[in-house]
């Protein structure tokens, strides 16, 4: 795996991560 490969990726899992936290605020929101 190169490191694009690997930021790339990382980035994917830190965005995914962050539109879950943002659907959890909304719902109990």
């Amino acid at each position: 795996m190169d490191k694009v490969e690997r930021s790339f990726a990382a980035a994917t899992a830190a965005g995914f991560v962050v539109l879950v936290i943002g659907i959890v605020l909304l719902a109990l929101m």
